[in-house]
């Protein structure tokens, strides 16, 4: 289908394997795999990284993620998402347990501090609004 795509919206959670697969239950090699394959095609591709304080928004990560997409064969967007618990309530509806009812959102530092690393690498960043 991708010849006929035009903007694909791509989620990038964390870098690192263990703690991806820790997190998510899935490893993200498959996803960094075609996250390139992707940058080599014609479609923009919307990187949107969900911020999460504890979890991936910390220096080396933020430091690496950064460093990824800036060796991609084009310049991506990015977009910075600030965690916020909307789906417990999609979770209590299913009656499940919602995992990140303790979670935090960023605050206003931490997400100037993960835009400026994309910064640095010259990757345009855009924030979502929380």
């Amino acid at each position: 289908i991708l010849p006929f795509l035009d903007l694909i919206l791509f989620d990038l959670k964390h870098m690192h394997w263990e703690t991806h697969q820790r997190l998510t239950g899935v490893s993200n090699e498959r996803i960094l795999m075609n996250l390139e394959e992707l940058a080599n095609g014609d479609a923009e591709i919307l990187i949107r990284i969900p911020v999460i304080p504890g979890c991936n928004d910390d220096d080396e990560h933020l430091y690496t993620a950064a460093s990824f997409l800036a060796s991609l064969p084009r310049k991506l967007t990015i977009e910075l998402l600030p965690y916020h618990g909307l789906g417990a309530g999609k979770y209590r509806e299913l009656g499940q347990d919602y995992s990140m009812m303790e979670q935090t959102a960023p605050d206003q530092e931490s997400m100037d501090r993960a835009a400026a690393w994309f910064r640095q690498q010259d990757l345009p960043v855009r924030r979502a609004r929380a």
